[in-house]
């Protein structure tokens, strides 16, 4: 009788046994079934990046990174993921993409357009000029900086190229103001400025952003295309800078420095460059004028 009694037991306690290991299992199910996959990302191969948002590596980010709180549009989180890319010729290149995640819904948003570094009028990376990616819980515009890559919509150097969340689409923001960006460290200088047009691999030129005449004419319709390679000058306002394109005539070398608004010019000086002209960080311009030294502000 004991013995039936312990084979009983036996037999009850592996029944409860399966019925725990089962309970175990439904909820594992319940679980994996919350988590991202590729079925949730909108659109896996996006060839004019060629970028691809269904590789597990980015699978298993977004399902890490989906227990962060909101910090775009409500209710959505906005990832940047930064890998290497060849841009061609066998050139690598450290890129971003974008993706919003809908934290409620678990759809995988990608923005089609990847940025990269700030270039030089060479093309070459400016290490130190990072791309930047702007965005807010408050709005569904996600804006770039920097130079971008798309096949189908590839610039150098723009600053707020913005894309704007509609749905399960990013759609980009058409008749914004692009303007050739160069964040210049430093005063700027006539002197270093032409030295720079005439050899590019001084030192002192590391510091000078100097951008292509042929990509500002290409821009800016009343830039001379005559003149040398330019620099523009930002007033820390997304449609208001200087440009300056040097040239020389019967006088020697001068400037002519254009004020842009909202890709239009409202104001031009031409100055002598024989002799150093500056404009320090607060926009204040030294020049000579018939041997007379002359300070006047920009702004």
């Amino acid at each position: 009788m004991n013995i039936i009694n312990i084979a009983a037991l036996f037999v009850l306690g592996l029944i409860f046994s399966g019925c725990s290991y089962s309970k175990e299992n439904l909820g594992s199910n319940n679980t994996s079934s919350n988590r991202i996959s590729k079925d949730n990302v909108v659109i896996c191969r996006d060839n004019s990046i060629s970028i691809d948002f269904c590789t597990m590596d980015k699978i298993n980010l977004y399902n890490k990174r989906i227990i962060e709180k909101a910090n775009f549009s409500k209710n959505k989180l906005i990832l940047i993921i930064e890998q290497n890319r060849d841009v061609g010729k066998g050139e690598i290149r450290k890129i971003n993409s974008v993706v919003a995640i809908d934290l409620d819904s678990k759809v995988v948003i990608p923005l089609p357009q990847v940025v990269g570094n700030f270039v030089d009028e060479r093309l070459d990376v400016i290490e130190e000029e990072r791309p930047t990616i702007k965005f807010s819980k408050e709005n569904d515009t996600v804006c770039l900086s920097g130079t971008t890559y798309s096949i189908n919509d590839n610039n150098i150097n723009v600053e707020n190229q913005c894309y704007r969340l509609s749905g399960r689409v990013f759609l980009k923001v058409e008749n914004q103001v692009l303007k050739p960006s160069v964040k210049i460290k430093q005063e700027y200088s006539s002197d270093n400025h032409f030295k720079c047009l005439n050899n590019f691999k001084l030192s002192i030129c590391k510091s000078i952003h100097i951008v292509a005449s042929d990509k500002l004419v290409e821009k800016f319709s009343f830039v001379n295309s005559n003149d040398g390679d330019g620099v523009v000058i930002d007033f820390n306002d997304s449609d208001h800078f200087l440009i300056i394109s040097p040239f020389q005539d019967d006088s020697g070398r001068s400037l002519r420095i254009m004020e842009v608004k909202q890709n239009s010019l409202i104001k031009e000086k031409f100055v002598s460059a024989n002799k150093n002209v500056e404009i320090d960080e607060n926009l204040q311009m030294t020049y000579y004028e018939g041997g007379k030294k002359i300070k006047i502000s920009l702004r």
